[in-house]
């Protein structure tokens, strides 16, 4: 099969949208069109759509292979708002996702293409109608400059007056950062961290993002009273100290998934029988446990 450049009106003719338009299936399943663009490679789409994206401020989410049984890579009923991108935590999981993707999409934005942190302040308005927001999904918010944060969060407050029942995820891998907002941040905006782990050592062979035993001392410290917890992916653990920090930490709910690109990184992952007992005991502490993207077959319903 020979590349093929699709158009809002072009017709898909292969998969399980075929006979239905671009437009059809991108207005519908926004994350079929994205895993499209990601893993077909004789799928294009025409930069006039890409412009008109970027317009919207619409970013395309990565999904996984398996993507019949999670519609995205993002977390569930959420659409992504990026009036900051870019992170120097250098994340090995991270550089097959995300800051692919805007390689794939051109050097049209220098800092973009090589993930340098940079604001976009033409989207500080244009935050989407969603059950949830995530606040610049493609990036670290901790390198943001602290008087942009605050243009973000008062974005946030002008949209409350619309839309006051809009949850915000404000996430970091550096929670320290969140202490200089604490007192301007709505009622609406909850603070997440991703903990991989609890374990410290090699941490630094997949990230320059603090250790994780650092991550969670700062992230109880923090006297905020929404506060939720990324467990992904989920790296080896030590399961009476792990399950005791996620306890400890008084999270409204955890997300919780396994590494989605095992073939582009190897990470030292646990047994699903141990990922089990983790999820009882926080189930028992009466902590709500959510699966993201990839979950190895286990079903979190029946634990």
């Amino acid at each position: 099969m020979k590349s093929k450049k699709y158009y809002l009106n072009s017709i898909i003719d292969f998969g399980k949208y075929k006979g239905f338009t671009l437009e059809e299936v991108y207005k519908n399943k926004p994350d079929y069109i994205s895993w499209c663009i990601e893993n077909l490679w004789f799928f294009e789409i025409d930069q006039s759509i890409k412009d008109e994206l970027e317009k919207d401020n619409i970013e395309l989410i990565s999904t996984i292979s398996n993507y019949k049984k999670i519609s995205s890579r993002m977390y569930a009923n959420t659409k992504t708002w990026n009036p900051f991108v870019g992170c120097k935590y250098e994340c090995e999981y991270c550089k097959v996702s995300f800051q692919r993707q805007y390689k794939r999409r051109g050097k049209k934005n220098h800092d973009c293409y090589y993930f340098i942190p940079h604001v976009h302040e033409e989207r500080l308005n244009k935050i989407p109608n969603s059950e949830i927001v995530f606040v610049s999904g493609f990036g670290d918010i901790s390198f943001c400059p602290k008087e942009y944060t605050k243009k973000i969060i008062n974005s946030i407050i002008i949209k409350n007056l619309k839309r006051p029942d809009t949850i915000y995820y404000l996430q970091s891998k550096n929670p320290q950062y969140f202490k200089n907002f604490i007192n301007i941040l709505p009622n609406n905006v909850i603070i997440l961290i991703t903990l991989e782990t609890n374990r410290d050592k090699n941490y630094n062979l997949f990230s320059k993002a603090p250790v994780p035993s650092k991550r969670y001392k700062d992230f109880v410290e923090l006297d905020y009273p929404r506060k939720v917890i990324t467990i992904e992916p989920i790296m080896d653990f030590d399961l009476e100290i792990f399950s005791e920090w996620l306890i400890n930490a008084k999270p409204e709910y955890i997300w919780l998934g396994f590494n989605s690109r095992p073939k582009q990184v190897n990470l030292d992952e646990p047994k699903n029988d141990k990922v089990k007992n983790l999820i009882k005991i926080l189930k028992n502490a009466n902590i709500k446990v959510q699966p993201r993207c990839e979950t190895r077959g286990i079903n979190f319903d029946e634990i």
